[in-house]
């Protein structure tokens, strides 16, 4: 399983470091990344703020670089420590509020146009091919693991979805 383990976070590691040319898979790639592994919260005086988490600093690197690629938002990292049970650090990109995370979540598709919050099946963008693969990205390297090609085909990754 240790092998496994390692060939999924060096894919994770390789696709880290592309960044989509298209504005519209960068966004669709953050959008996938915040579904799968961030949370929408509300800060001080009714603001909202996001964190995204991962155990890979390459997938945290890429998801600042996505955020700043596209919106002028400021953000945090935070670095949790190895435990018995965790073996790998653990980063947090949080983007604490400010404003612009409205329009950001908007663009993203987690909130509607009124700024309620939208269930995220319906994303505008992954009509396109290009966009379905960025969003696919997102959602590997949020939730997903693959093992090495020489022993077994196998891909999975989770959600908390229910339809």
């Amino acid at each position: 399983m240790g092998e496994d383990l390692a060939f999924s976070a060096q894919v994770k590691d390789e696709l880290a470091h592309l960044l989509p040319a298209q504005e519209c898979c960068r966004r669709m790639e953050l959008a996938a990344l915040l579904r799968a592994s961030g949370r929408i919260t509300i800060g001080g005086e009714d603001r909202l703020a996001c964190a995204l988490s991962t155990d890979r600093a390459p997938v945290a690197r890429k998801i600042i670089r996505l955020i700043k690629s596209e919106f002028t938002l400021q953000t945090e990292v935070m670095v949790g420590r190895r435990t018995r049970l965790r073996k790998n650090l653990s980063y947090l990109v949080r983007i604490p509020p400010q404003s612009g995370v409205v329009d950001m979540l908007k663009a993203l598709g987690a909130l509607d146009s009124g700024g309620q919050l939208q269930e995220w099946g319906n994303l505008p963008l992954l009509q396109n091919d290009h966009c379905r693969r960025a969003y696919l990205r997102g959602t590997f390297l949020g939730t997903g693991w693959v093992a090495p090609p020489e022993r077994q085909h196998h891909l999975e990754m989770t959600t908390t979805a229910t339809e």
